[in-house]
């Protein structure tokens, strides 16, 4: 992990990236996406014990993981954020998922330490723009007893504070379709 934030995405050229998804064709397709901006230490992780194996002089600068394919991807992320896998637990994180939900997407942002979200069907904009979040302005750690990850207060009030009073289908305008 760089010790300042990346203010140019052309610096992810010499920073690892890991996609950690079962998905062959979806996580070769946000590869694609992140070789198209300048990534080329791109790591594919199927499984989390290929997490260990990333060479220790490439830091990761940014993991990708598919949440809505994956049993294992909340605890992934935790295992990330607690130090348990070798990755810095700072690294920040995007999660992703082919059939989003409010749940999932409260799971990730409040209880697993996910920084952003993304719904696949996912643009070379969408990502570029959670790019900028994520590196460009990371949000501050927090580390307590029950939660380590970025501060996601504000977007999880956010979130409330929208779906108070809309309907259960009103979710799919916030999850972009």
């Amino acid at each position: 992990m760089p010790d300042r934030p990346i203010r140019n995405i052309g610096q992810l050229r010499d920073l690892g990236v890991g996609i950690h998804d079962p998905n062959d064709d979806l996580r070769a397709l946000i590869s694609g996406l992140l070789f198209g901006i300048g990534a080329r230490k791109i790591f594919n992780l199927t499984t989390t014990r290929q997490m260990n194996d990333i060479p220790n002089n490439i830091p990761i600068a940014l993991m990708l993981t598919n949440v809505g394919d994956s049993a294992e991807a909340g605890s992934v992320a935790t295992s990330i954020r607690q130090g348990k896998l070798a990755i810095d637990p700072a690294t920040p994180m995007i999660a992703y998922a082919i059939r989003p939900t409010i749940g999932l997407l409260k799971s990730s942002l409040a209880e697993w330490g996910f920084d952003e979200f993304l719904a696949v069907p996912i643009s070379s904009r969408s990502l570029f723009a959670k790019l900028h979040l994520v590196l460009g302005r990371p949000r501050p750690l927090v580390i307590t007893k029950s939660y380590i990850g970025p501060d996601n207060s504000k977007a999880l009030d956010a979130l409330d504070s929208w779906m108070a009073g809309r309907p259960a289908h009103s979710s799919d305008a916030l999850l972009g379709r």
